[in-house]
């Protein structure tokens, strides 16, 4: 795989993020998120989400739309990620790579078994599933741990859906993309 490729996708999508008005992200989140949750509805009780960096689409509003979900936040520990429900969002602690992250013993450890649905973030997708994230491959190891009837959901903006990303054996495909247009299935066509 071209790294160089996929170092210039990645400099290629902070640059349209960054031309983003906070409040038209704002906006946009918004949408996405409201998208997400009809499609959503109530059948996951177990939901991974993330808390957004700057330039990823905000999703705390989950926790207002979907009461009765319960939502797991990642922690960056070692090479991989551990997930902890949280309850409110305010309690996230700043941790690595400035990332808001929960707080062991603040916050209970939920395992990869009980995970329906894992809401992932990523600079760039593509319609076949393929994720290009920022390059430390932590969601690639975390859901390769997921259970086999648990779905991927890429999370971005549609200016962050492309043609076609380049793609390594390591690589975990996402089964839908949600974006503010709405959530899309994914396949190898």
């Amino acid at each position: 795989m071209n790294i160089q490729e996929k170092g210039r996708i990645r400099s290629q999508m902070g640059d349209a993020l960054a031309e983003l008005s906070p409040r038209d992200g704002g906006i946009l989140s918004a949408e996405l998120v409201r998208r997400l949750c009809t499609w959503l509805g109530s059948e996951h009780r177990t939901i991974a989400t993330f808390a957004a960096l700057r330039d990823e689409p905000c999703l705390l509003k989950l926790h207002d739309l979907l009461p009765v979900a319960a939502l797991c936040y990642p922690r960056v520990v070692g090479s991989g990620l551990h997930f902890y429900e949280v309850s409110d969002p305010t309690s996230l602690a700043p941790a690595s790579f400035g990332i808001r992250e929960p707080v062991p013993g603040r916050h209970p450890e939920v395992s990869f078994s009980e995970i329906d649905v894992f809401l992932c973030p990523g600079l760039a997708f593509d319609l076949r599933g393929v994720r290009l994230g920022r390059g430390k491959g932590f969601y690639d190891r975390a859901l390769s741990d997921a259970r086999t009837d648990a779905l991927f959901v890429g999370v971005s903006l549609a200016l962050q859906i492309l043609g076609k990303l380049p793609a390594e054996a390591h690589d975990v495909h996402m089964n839908f993309l949600a974006t503010e247009e709405g959530v899309l299935p994914c396949g190898d066509g």
